[in-house]
C-alpha cells in the first residue's frame, strides 16, 4: 500500500457468540489504527454460520462496540448479503482454472482422514479429473488450486517479520463447500477487496488462514492488504484464557462496573507500549499508536491490574458522567439512588467514594446502602476504641450537631476536633463511633464529610441508636 492510500481497518467478527476481551482487543488495536492515521474504521458481521447464527450476538456486538466507543465509519457489512458475490468470483476462478470442482463424498473424505497418521493433507483426487458443466450439476465443492510453480507463500507481518510456509505444508484447499457456501478464507478476500481493506490486524492464530489468502489474491490479480498478527493473549503463562482469568462478555465488564475508558486502556497496553507509560486517555492511545510498538510476546491478562487502572480512570472521570455510566451499568441502582439522593449530592457523594472505589459498583453499593440506616450495629468493631469517654463525646457531638442545625464538613470536623481536646480523646474514637452509627461499618469515606450530606433527622436517629446500646 503506498503511503498516499487512506487507512482502512476492518473489525469482523462472527455473530456466534458474546464478545469477549480477544474480540475487543482486536477491535481495539484497529480502531486505534485507523484514528492515528486518520483513516477510517469499519464493521464487518460475518454471519455465514447460518446454524449458529443469533440476531441478539449481532445486537450484543454492536451495542458492545457502541458502548465502548468504537465507532464504526460506515455502514456494517453483512457477508451473509454478499454470498452471491462469493460464488461469482469463485466460479470465475473455476473458469480460469484456477480452481476445480470436487466430487469426493465426505465418506471418502472421512476415509482418507482415518488413514492418515501424520496429519491430512488432500491428495489432489479431483485436481486433474476433468469435467463438464454438466458435471456441475452433481454435488460438489470448489477447491483453489494451488499453482504447480508455487514452491512457498511468504509475506512480511507488520508484527512478526517475514512469515514463510513450504509448499509441502499446503494442500488444495476448499473455497466452496458442497452445500454452496463460501469458506471463511474465500469470503474474507473477497470481501476485504470489495471494502478496500489496506490493513488486517488479527490474532496470531489467523496466520495459517493468511497464507491461504494470498494465494487467493495473486490468483484474483488483487494486491493483498498488510497483514499484522497480533499476539495472544493468555490467563496465566500457558493457559487458555477462560473466565477464571476474566474472559467474559463485554456486558459483563459493564454490570461489573468497569469503564470502557479503562477496558481500552488496558487492553490496548496488553501487547502494545509507549514508553513506561500505563495511564492514557484514548485521545493519547489514538495519538501515540503504532504497529511498530506492538510485541510479538503473548500478553497475561490480570484482572487486579485492570481494577487498579479501573481506579485510577473513576478518579479522573467527572462525576456528572460516572453518573452516565451507573445508569448503563444498572438502571435500578441508580433509580434508586436519585430516589435517596438530590442530583448535587449524588455528585458528592460519587467523588468522595470514588477515591477508594476500583469499580463503579463500590461507589453504587455505598451510596444506596446510605440512605437506609443500618440494620444492626456490631460494637465489637469499635471495641479497642470504645473508650470510657465514648459514650460522652458522641452525645456532645450530637446535641451540638443538632443546635446547630447539621453544617458543612469542615465546620463538623472543627467541631468534632473541639469536643475531643476538651475530653482528651483521641479524634478517632469520635469519628469510628460515627462512622458505625452512620454506615453500619468503620471503613467510609471521611464521615464528616457523609454527615453534612445528610438529613439532620436521619443522623440524629442512627446516633441515638448507637448511644442506646453504648
Amino acid at each position: 500500500m503506498s503511503s498516499a492510500e487512506k487507512v482502512r481497518v476492518r473489525f469482523a467478527p462472527s455473530p456466534t457468540g458474546f464478545m469477549h476481551i480477544g474480540n475487543v482487543r482486536a477491535a481495539i488495536f484497529n480502531w486505534l489504527l485507523a484514528r492515528h492515521t486518520g483513516g477510517e474504521f469499519l464493521l464487518r458481521v460475518e454471519d455465514t454460520d447460518r446454524e449458529r447464527f443469533r440476531q441478539e450476538y449481532v445486537d450484543v456486538i454492536v451495542g458492545s462496540l457502541n458502548w465502548l466507543g468504537l465507532n464504526t465509519d460506515e455502514e456494517p457489512v453483512f457477508q451473509s448479503k454478499r454470498a452471491n458475490a462469493h460464488l461469482t468470483v469463485a466460479h470465475k476462478l473455476l473458469s480460469e482454472g484456477k480452481a476445480y470442482p470436487c466430487f469426493c463424498s465426505e465418506e471418502e473424505l472421512e476415509k482418507l482422514k482415518s488413514e492418515s497418521a501424520h496429519g491430512f493433507k488432500y491428495p489432489g483426487t479431483c485436481r486433474s479429473r476433468s469435467w463438464t458443466k454438466a458435471d456441475l450439476e452433481k454435488p460438489h465443492a470448489i477447491r483453489f488450486k494451488i499453482p504447480n510453480e508455487c514452491y512457498f507463500v511468504e509475506y512480511t507481518d507488520l508484527i512478526r517479520g517475514k512469515v514463510t510456509v513450504s509448499r509441502e505444508q499446503l494442500d488444495d484447499f476448499v473455497i466452496v463447500r458442497s452445500c454452496g457456501m463460501a469458506t471463511y478464507n474465500f469470503c474474507n478476500v473477497v470481501d476485504d477487496s470489495f471494502m478496500n481493506i489496506s490493513h488486517v490486524i488479527r490474532g496470531e492464530d489467523h496466520i495459517s488462514n493468511t497464507l491461504k489468502q494470498i494465494l487467493i489474491y495473486e490468483a484474483l490479480g488483487l494486491n493483498a492488504p498488510e497483514f499484522a498478527h497480533l499476539p495472544l493473549v493468555f490467563g496465566a503463562p500457558g493457559e487458555k484464557l477462560s473466565k477464571r482469568h476474566g474472559a467474559v462478555s463485554v456486558d459483563e465488564y459493564r454490570t461489573q462496573g468497569f469503564l470502557p475508558d479503562a477496558l481500552i486502556n488496558y487492553l490496548a497496553r496488553l501487547g502494545w507500549s509507549h514508553g513506561d507509560q500505563e495511564v492514557f486517555s484514548r485521545e493519547e492511545l489514538a495519538q501515540h499508536f503504532t504497529l511498530k510498538d506492538v510485541g510479538k510476546s503473548a500478553g497475561i491478562f490480570d484482572i487486579k491490574k485492570l481494577e487498579w487502572l479501573n481506579g485510577v480512570h473513576l478518579r479522573r472521570t467527572p462525576a456528572k458522567d460516572l453518573l452516565e455510566r451507573i445508569a448503563e451499568m444498572d438502571e435500578l441502582l441508580q433509580l434508586q439512588m436519585r430516589d435517596a439522593w438530590t442530583g448535587k449530592q449524588l455528585e458528592l457523594l460519587v467523588e468522595l467514594y470514588r477515591e477508594r472505589a476500583t469499580t463503579l459498583q463500590d461507589i453504587v453499593k455505598p451510596i444506596v446502602a446510605l440512605a437506609k440506616a443500618p440494620e444492626k450495629l456490631d460494637l465489637k468493631l469499635i471495641q479497642k476504641g470504645n473508650v470510657p469517654e465514648m459514650s460522652q463525646v458522641v452525645k456532645e457531638f450530637l446535641d451540638r450537631f443538632v443546635e446547630q442545625d447539621g453544617g458543612v464538613a469542615a465546620n463538623l470536623l472543627d467541631l468534632a476536633k473541639e469536643i475531643c481536646a476538651d475530653q482528651e480523646v483521641k479524634l478517632v474514637v469520635l469519628a469510628q463511633a460515627l462512622r458505625l452509627a452512620i454506615t453500619g461499618g468503620i471503613q467510609s469515606p471521611g464521615i464528616f464529610e457523609l454527615i453534612s450530606l445528610m438529613k439532620l433527622e436521619s443522623v440524629q436517629i442512627r446516633i441515638e441508636r448507637l448511644l442506646d446500646i453504648l
